[in-house]
């Protein structure tokens, strides 16, 4: 066997070493606190203010306590701390505050002692307590007066935590016996791999395409959903990219993140860039015209929320066709662009998706054809949108036509008026 053989044995072997370990610790702690386990397995919650029940399973120490006394809360606490804990270095403080106190006698001749904590809010155990060499006690705990909200919330977080950290710790020791040795490489083969796979196709982008514009026609953000599947693959094929660019190998796949940011759809969604400069150069209506000059800039940084919501794109029947036609034709003939070579693959540089067009398809590609390609897009995405557009911009028209009439009806002018009508 050689040293990297014993190397890797020896590494599979330390995760079961320290289970083992903890296996031992746990063990160990168990039958220390074992009475306390039992006691704390008996809390039953009587109602909601917080009052609840105990059995308390071990020795409270009373014997014990009368031989070393308290002269304050703090001491008694110091002492119920040391005795439950095992002498564990943990330090349980009391709230500074006052009680009340007052006693009486009954008609019988007993007397009744009793005090009030000042608190807004006090939970309560009642305890029950049977050892074996000491009295049978049934006693009132004010919680609030050991901390209530904060101990006790802390080891209600404690204990899911580490039952999740050992969860996970098993799991990871497991894995270390199967081929993939790490969860890591198990999604990446099992899961990752295959579908990198399938996202490397024309067909997978047309279907992102299909998807994130239907989205947006409902009012949905269309990536934000389409994105949780699709861009771990795109990241990652753009990753490849990178690394192969950087050894001066051939880059092997075309369809990145940067494919669909700078040829896909550049503009934002729907590719609208288009439909922007067509609405300020073509469009009549003021309506859209406004719209068109207020959107061009953000427009230009593929940046179009006020167009989809504004014009709208949301459920308008009339723009959903090129809002879906446009980005889908710039995937098909950019993909066409990059198979015959005629484009080079992009490089996989994590270039911000607001950068305008024209610079982003060089920067990704080192090539000024791949600037002049998108600006070749832009304008078909125009072809496309121009006849919906100004179908939209008629009706838009006529409506604003129909409004300044009403305006004009209604006007007053002292010309009008009449002495005869008086």
């Amino acid at each position: 066997m050689d040293t990297k053989q014993r190397k890797n044995m020896l590494r599979k072997k330390i995760p079961l070493y320290i289970l083992a370990i903890v296996i031992l610790l746990t063990a160990g702690v168990g039958f220390l606190f074992r009475s306390e386990i039992k006691t704390v397995n008996s809390i039953e919650k009587v109602d909601d203010y917080g009052v609840y029940t105990m059995e308390y399973a071990g020795d409270y120490g009373f014997d014990e306590f009368l031989e070393v006394g308290a002269s304050n809360d703090e001491e008694l606490i110091a002492f119920v701390a040391r005795k439950l804990l095992k002498g564990l270095p943990i330090t349980i403080t009391g709230p500074k505050l006052s009680c009340t106190t007052f006693n009486a006698v009954t008609p019988r001749g007993e007397f009744i002692f009793g005090r009030n904590f000042d608190m807004d809010y006090s939970p309560a155990v009642l305890i029950h307590t049977k050892p074996d060499n000491g009295y049978e006690s049934i006693s009132m705990v004010n919680l609030a007066f050991l901390g209530y909200n904060d101990v006790f919330n802390s080891f209600a977080a404690l204990i899911p935590s580490a039952i999740v950290m050992l969860i996970f710790f098993i799991i990871r020791i497991l894995f270390e016996f199967t081929p993939y040795e790490n969860a890591f490489d198990f999604v990446y083969k099992v899961l990752q791999a295959p579908l990198m796979a399938v996202g490397d196709s024309l067909g997978a982008e047309i279907i992102y395409v299909l998807l994130s514009s239907v989205f947006w026609f409902f009012g949905i953000n269309g990536p934000s959903v389409t994105n949780t599947v699709y861009s771990p693959m795109h990241m990652s094929l753009s990753v490849e990219n990178v690394k192969a660019f950087q050894q001066g190998l051939s880059l092997p796949h075309i369809y990145t993140q940067q494919f669909v940011d700078m040829f896909e759809t550049f503009g934002g969604g729907g590719s609208t860039l288009s439909l922007v400069i067509l609405m300020v150069t073509v469009c009549k209506s003021q309506r859209i015209k406004q719209l068109g000059k207020l959107s061009l800039v953000p427009g230009i940084f593929g940046i179009n929320e006020p167009i989809i919501f504004g014009l709208p794109i949301v459920l308008n029947p009339i723009m959903i066709i090129p809002f879906i036609g446009v980005p889908l034709m710039n995937t098909i003939l950019s993909s066409i662009a990059f198979k015959t070579g005629f484009l080079p693959y992009t490089n996989g540089v994590n270039l911000p998706w607001t950068t305008p067009i024209g610079f982003s398809g060089f920067l990704v590609t080192g090539s000024i054809k791949a600037s002049i390609f998108q600006l070749i897009l832009l304008a078909l995405g125009c072809l496309v949108y121009y006849p919906f557009i100004k179908t939209l911009d008629k009706n838009y028209l006529k409506d604003e036509s129909s409004e300044n009439t009403k305006d004009e009806s209604e006007d007053i002018s002292f010309d009008d008026i009449s002495i005869d009508d008086l």
